[in-house]
């Protein structure tokens, strides 16, 4: 799916940076190349980073990996005439290097053209949908001053514009760290809302009769954010007769009932369950251990594919978190064995309120 999602991207990328190109709109047509570069780099590699590490050189892996080198070909290509330079490096280091039948220069090569049957803007429409959600959690996670590597047990998702994207969930669970995820309309029930009059807009505009706005906002804020939703703008009474205050000139805060964290945007609203049981916690523990243990690895010199014994000296109850979760962390650290111990002429750190122990298989 992904590998679709960026291919797609490319090819309306090229679409896009053409027009704008026969136009002499160069300054669009490169701000959509560095949208799209940092969408390479921030999304897709970042999410396919287990494709490219796992082990075996499966179908899978080679599909990431011919779908990067396509898109990293054609781009180096399409950013030519602005960065002549660095599309240079990076032609000669992925496409030269591999495939000696291509041209001396990314300068030499014909500028690409679209392939309209690979862009799919459905798709493209709803993994925006899934980003605009993934940026508010982590918006909301931030907020709460929850670590990253903490899981949380729910996230609830309220949005005007519903799109379906039960293929893409998965990615908004393992961005965010979060089990579930609920598709909810009845966003007052959860929310609080505070109205308050834009200062800059309206000051002039109302001048006496502020002060009466301010009073109407504070009464009825649940009332009038129905009356700004259906119709775009309240009613204002004064000596004067009634004014309008349009929802442009107003200014609308959100905060969470309950435990929750919250984020949002124009017409996509997001809370984040703070609830943290006890099985998160121990979960939330082993992520900060595997993490600590891949920085021990790189602090000892090793390669990333290089193989090691751990040795472990903990407090016993995260010795039995450690013994609960053995296979799944001798994979995530390359691990052959984990011993309860101290081991001889290995690298020592040391970790809350233990010790481990690395050394080369």
């Amino acid at each position: 799916m992904l590998d679709r999602w960026l291919i797609s991207r490319l090819n309306s990328l090229i679409k896009f940076s053409i027009e704008k190109l026969e136009e002499y709109n160069i300054t669009e047509a490169t701000r959509k190349m560095e949208r799209f570069t940092t969408e390479l780099t921030n999304w897709y590699i970042r999410l396919n980073r287990k494709r490219f590490w796992k082990g075996k050189m499966d179908k899978d892996k080679l599909s990431a990996y011919f779908t990067l080198y396509e898109v990293l070909k054609k781009l180096s290509i399409l950013i030519a005439p602005f960065a002549p330079f660095i599309s240079e490096e990076i032609y000669q280091a992925i496409v030269s290097s591999e495939d000696k039948d291509t041209k001396e220069s990314v300068h030499l090569e014909d500028y690409p053209e679209p392939d309209l049957d690979l862009i799919d803007k459905e798709l493209e429409e709803r993994m925006d949908f899934v980003k605009n959600i993934v940026e508010l959690g982590r918006s909301a996670r931030k907020k709460s001053k929850v670590k990253v590597r903490q899981p949380l047990r729910k996230m609830i998702v309220f949005s005007k514009d519903k799109k379906d994207i039960e293929d893409l969930k998965d990615i908004i669970l393992l961005e965010l760290n979060i089990k579930e995820i609920e598709f909810k309309d009845d966003e007052q029930n959860y929310i609080s809302y505070l109205i308050k009059p834009n200062y800059k807009l309206l000051g002039q505009k109302l001048g006496k009769y502020l002060k009466n706005l301010e009073s109407l906002l504070k009464d009825n804020p649940d009332s009038l954010l129905n009356e700004l939703n259906e119709k775009g703008f309240i009613q204002l009474k004064t000596d004067e007769g009634e004014k309008k205050i349009t929802k442009e000139e107003l200014i609308i805060e959100k905060s969470p009932k309950g435990n929750y964290s919250i984020g949002w945007n124009q017409g996509l609203t997001v809370l984040l369950s703070l609830e943290i049981d006890e099985e998160l916690k121990k979960e939330g523990w082993l992520r900060e251990f595997l993490h600590f243990i891949q920085n021990a690895r790189k602090k000892a010199g090793l390669e990333v594919t290089d193989r090691i014994i751990l040795g472990l000296s903990l407090p016993e109850e995260k010795r039995k978190i450690v013994e609960e979760n053995e296979a799944f962390i001798k994979t995530e650290v390359l691990a052959d064995e984990i011993k309860f111990e101290e081991l001889k002429e290995a690298f020592k750190d040391r970790f809350e309120e233990g010790e481990i122990y690395i050394k080369k298989s």
